[in-house]
């Protein structure tokens, strides 16, 4: 495999599918002599059970999910993701692959013909999307993956800008998260909180991504240490059908920091971090914070959240730390708590992307419970040209792709703030 240098992107260039390849996944120094031989594998997508009328009534021959995206990266080492789309069987062939273990996504966005013909039970789905992880080997492998309805939803997370300038001095206040009503109705920001998800997304020391996963898989919530909630009293911030929100992590012009960044001075909300540290823009509203609960990166620059190689974020019903199921999880201190599955709104995951992963520990198999999200993204890559930007259904349709899966709703894209894609 050859890896090209391309202004900020590198892409990965593998040698002929039909040839066997030098390999283990992490040593492409040449002195590795084991010999690793390509397979094709099949690729199988149903529909999940529950969906299964709605499939038949959109013309899905035998439960399965024909014309669907089907993606596949591996898990370890840097082979180019492979892709292709289902036949009417919901089945595709992607060759070449080393064995080895790969994570599979299949996304498949309902036509506007599609959607005419949905009932009014099923009028807010938008797509199917399902992933999962595989062990591949030969000599003849199959993957059987189920995929399910995605619905619109209401709030969702549509965009996350996250750069980082690092010239002697590493700066991250630049960045912004979007939030966007999905739905044809007004609605109301007040008290919906933000948070940040479990950290350990490639295990740790002491602790497998096995011995995580009661936490980081629960399928009764999402455990956080971090929230913060939208101001309000309850009709102070109405949103209008297919209108954005940026909350920035500081809403100043952060040109003056680097030519590369945004003006966020105009964001329509900020997180504020501890103490005097942080500057406040009087005229853009704050984040409200949880006492003892909104401190993420305060002892050190006191600028509310930011992120670096990865984001996990969700957007929720009000609710109060207080008022949660807590747990100290793997860790003695300090507590977490568990926003209850009913209050989950949306959810975004994504780690850094393929290259930037190389050498490094293999990510866990979900950063939460495949129903909250089937499968995080691998779009971070802290370029100030990128935001990773949820897909519109259409151009020019204010409703946004939610298939409940971040590797097949999210993309690179240039950042927009406060403009839908």
């Amino acid at each position: 495999m050859l890896g090209l240098a391309c202004g900020r992107e590198v892409v990965f260039v593998d040698p002929p599918p039909a040839s066997s390849t030098d390999t283990t996944g992490t040593d492409t120094t040449g002195t590795d002599t084991t010999v690793v031989k390509r397979v094709d594998l099949q690729v199988t997508v149903t529909i999940a059970p529950a969906d299964t009328a709605l499939a038949t009534r959109l013309g899905f021959v035998n439960g399965r999910l024909s014309n669907a995206q089907v993606t596949a990266h591996r898990v370890a080492g840097q082979q180019a993701p492979q892709s292709g789309t289902t036949n009417s069987l919901g089945q595709v062939t992607l060759p070449g692959l080393i064995e080895g273990v790969w994570a599979i996504t299949a996304g498949r966005a309902l036509t506007d013909a599609e959607r005419a013909v949905l009932d009014s039970a099923n009028a807010d789905v938008t797509g199917f999307g399902g992933a999962g992880q595989f062990g591949v080997a030969g000599p003849a492998p199959t993957a059987t993956m189920e995929a399910l309805a995605g619905r619109q939803g209401t709030l969702v997370i549509s965009e996350a800008y996250v750069p980082l300038i690092q010239e002697g001095f590493a700066y991250l206040s630049g960045q912004y998260v979007e939030v966007h009503n999905n739905s044809f109705e007004t609605l109301y920001l007040d008290g919906r909180v933000l948070g940040i998800s479990l950290p350990w997304t490639s295990g740790t020391l002491t602790n497998s991504c096995a011995d995580l996963a009661l936490w980081m898989e629960d399928p009764d919530g999402i455990w956080t240490r971090h929230i913060w909630a939208f101001p309000g009293t309850g009709r102070d911030y109405p949103l209008e059908p297919g209108r954005s929100v940026i909350i920035a992590t500081d809403a100043i012009d952060h040109r003056v920091i680097h030519p590369d960044l945004l003006d966020l001075s105009a964001s329509d909300f900020e997180f504020i971090g501890a103490g005097d540290i942080d500057v406040d823009n009087p005229a853009v509203p704050n984040m409200r914070e949880f006492a003892g609960w909104s401190d993420w990166g305060d002892a050190v620059v006191g600028h509310g959240p930011y992120w670096g190689n990865q984001i996990s974020l969700f957007l929720a019903e009000p609710v109060h730390p207080d008022s949660l199921v807590r747990d100290n999880l793997p860790v003695v201190s300090p507590l977490h708590v568990r926003i209850p599955r009913a209050k989950i709104l949306d959810v975004l995951t994504s780690g850094s992307t393929p290259e930037r992963r190389v050498g490094l520990r293999p990510y866990c198999p979900n950063f939460v419970h495949p129903s909250f999200d089937g499968r995080f993204a691998e779009l971070v890559d802290n370029s100030t040209a990128h935001s990773l930007t949820r897909k519109a259904l259409a151009p020019g349709l204010f409703v946004l792709q939610r298939t409940k899966v971040s590797a097949v709703d999210f993309v690179h894209a240039i950042p927009t703030p406060g403009t839908a894609p």
